[in-house]
């Protein structure tokens, strides 16, 4: 029993060292430069290393994009019914409290060259919750296909703007327009039933 923990451990420890030495490579010559043999030699491992951890360069990536995209999938699946996450301000400040913990990721990130795979990722859950939320109330069902799009727009608008520059992008002013234009999209969409 012993021998596995300390196995398992092993196996982690060099798995954080692999995702560590791309990281620190990508982050100098990005992340689609970044060679399997290059990062072998720098993380001190021989390729079938790698391979016991991934099975591509992409596979690490995507790794590392999951690290965020599930403490955002927390934050959303979290979050009260449509109705109230659009009224409650306190949602949207702690929706900016949470997006502002995680400024240096997303500098990371765009530093990489991986943001825009990241924002299609975090649009694709923004979808699957608002899709999921319009399709349960009576009141906005038949207007998902007018809703969606414009709640993707924003998405898009929004982390593109924060990623292209995340200190300097005021995410609660930002978040606070993207409330008031769900909101506003909602209303209308309401009145025309």
């Amino acid at each position: 029993m012993k021998e596995t923990v300390s196995n398992d451990r092993r196996f982690q420890r060099t798995h954080e060292l692999i995702i560590n030495s791309a990281i620190e490579m990508a982050l100098h010559i990005g992340w689609q430069k970044v060679r399997i043999t290059h990062l072998a030699e720098k993380a001190n491992i021989n390729r079938n290393s790698f391979y016991l951890h991934f099975q591509t360069m992409g596979d690490l990536f995507d790794e590392v994009d999951e690290r965020f995209l599930v403490k955002y999938r927390i934050f959303v699946r979290s979050s009260p019914s449509l109705e109230i996450m659009v009224k409650d301000p306190d949602y949207y400040e702690a929706f900016s409290d949470f997006l502002k913990s995680e400024e240096d990721y997303f500098k990371m990130i765009h530093t990489i060259g991986r943001s825009d795979i990241l924002i299609s990722k975090i649009e694709k859950i923004w979808m699957s919750y608002f899709d999921t939320e319009l399709s349960l109330s009576p009141k906005y069902r038949n207007a998902k296909e007018i809703i969606l799009p414009y709640i993707a727009g924003c998405t898009m608008i929004f982390f593109t703007n924060w990623a292209n520059n995340p200190t300097e992008f005021d995410i609660k002013r930002n978040t606070l327009f993207n409330r008031e234009f769900i909101e506003h999209i909602l209303a209308m969409e309401s009145k025309s039933d």
